[in-house]
């Protein structure tokens, strides 16, 4: 089996759900990860192809907020989703629905002795009827293979200016008595300077704390309600909560650069930029990491 790099690039979404937590509102990385899975389990079960995604890589070309639908039921009753009277918001929601058209390229490491003209039938076929985030994928480039890495970087240097974003849970120390949640905050947070009369932030760089999974509340069970599988099994459900780590946005050029100084993929890989899906069955946690 060969390992290799496959690059789709130029992914246009419009009207998909970003990430939104009580934290932050960034780029919909769990649902790329939800991708990722969807490719493999066709790539499996429909088109019977040998294909393991060991990590992804998303690069940012462009992507606009915008507010989503309302969460309060009695304002979607009142005049079709309408401004609705003071009196009718009892029950607003804690995290509101925030929607947005993102552009971006994906790389994936995979492992694979079908053929590339057979991966990238099946990735167009994929992509032609997906959606991504909820969202709508109205555009995609030719998807390409590269023998590796640097391969792969150089041919970027003719793609938009885009951004990786690199893991920084680095600087949530579990030694720190603080806990975990006010290092967080407090790397994101403006503090006032009062040589300049400023805000600065701690951290230098473009760091933002981002969601990278979700931990289960309760042990999974059946509910009424729950969506049905191709089976016809229901699956189970499970109340959870959003986790968060802290990411920085890095030029895509800054991996480049390393490349064309010599550095293998191993030591460009140590800028945290590939990310993978793991799950922790005995904490019930599901997150991307890239260790």
């Amino acid at each position: 089996m060969a390992n290799f790099y496959i690059l789709i690039p130029r992914i246009k979404v419009s009207d998909c759900n970003l990430e939104a937590s009580h934290l932050s509102v960034c780029f919909p990385m769990m649902s790329l990860a939800g991708m990722i899975e969807h490719i493999r389990f066709q790539a499996k079960h429909r088109y019977r192809l040998s294909l393991t995604i060991s990590q992804f890589l998303p690069l940012l070309i462009d992507y606009q907020v915008y507010q989503g639908m309302t969460k309060n039921p009695l304002s979607t009753c009142k005049g079709n989703g309408g401004k609705p009277a003071e009196k009718d918001l009892i029950n607003p929601p804690i995290i509101p629905e925030i929607k947005g058209k993102v552009e971006f390229s994906l790389i994936m490491k995979v492992n694979s002795n079908s053929t590339i003209e057979n991966i990238q039938s099946m990735l167009c076929k994929i992509l032609d009827v997906a959606r991504f985030a909820g969202g709508h994928i109205f555009h995609y480039g030719a998807p390409c293979t590269y023998a590796n890495l640097e391969e792969l970087l150089q041919q970027l240097t003719t793609h938009p200016f885009s951004w990786a974003i690199s893991d920084r849970s680095d600087l949530l120390s579990t030694k720190d008595e603080k806990g975990k949640m006010y290092q967080l905050i407090e790397a994101v947070a403006m503090f006032h300077s009062e040589e300049d009369n400023t805000y600065h932030r701690k951290q230098k760089g473009w760091i933002f704390a981002m969601p990278n999974g979700y931990q289960m509340l309760e042990a999974p069970t059946q509910r009424p309600g729950t969506r049905p599988n191709q089976d016809g099994e229901y699956y189970n459900h499970a109340f959870c909560e959003p986790t968060h780590t802290l990411a920085e946005l890095v030029p895509i050029s800054r991996l480049y650069q390393r490349a064309k100084a010599g550095q293998t993929d191993h030591e460009i890989k140590q800028m945290k930029v590939f990310w993978k899906q793991v799950s922790d069955v005995e904490n019930r946690r599901v997150m991307i990491t890239t260790n």
